[in-house]
């Protein structure tokens, strides 16, 4: 998803049953947005975002951290969002 502009869309796929999270960490660790939290059958799915926070507002422009947490496995990557209208 990167440079993110206005949105994006997170794909992931799991091959068993399994509590999945995914969240948006500031670069000082802060939870910014918790894009999904629940148990998910295994598959393929795909997670839109459009860039808010958890109260309802645009983040800024900048470096985040994504995280999946799905079962044992846990995987972060760099997201880079761009504002155009800043």
């Amino acid at each position: 998803p990167n440079p993110m502009v206005n949105n994006t869309s997170f794909t992931f796929g799991i091959v068993e049953d399994a509590e999945v999270t995914i969240e948006v960490h500031n670069v000082a660790g802060q939870l910014i947005k918790t894009l999904i939290s629940g148990n998910y059958e295994a598959g393929e799915y795909t997670v839109k975002w459009n860039g808010a926070d958890n109260s309802g507002r645009p983040v800024k422009q900048g470096v985040y951290y994504y995280t999946l947490k799905a079962g044992n496995f846990v995987d972060s990557k760099k997201l880079i969002i761009v504002n155009l209208e800043d």
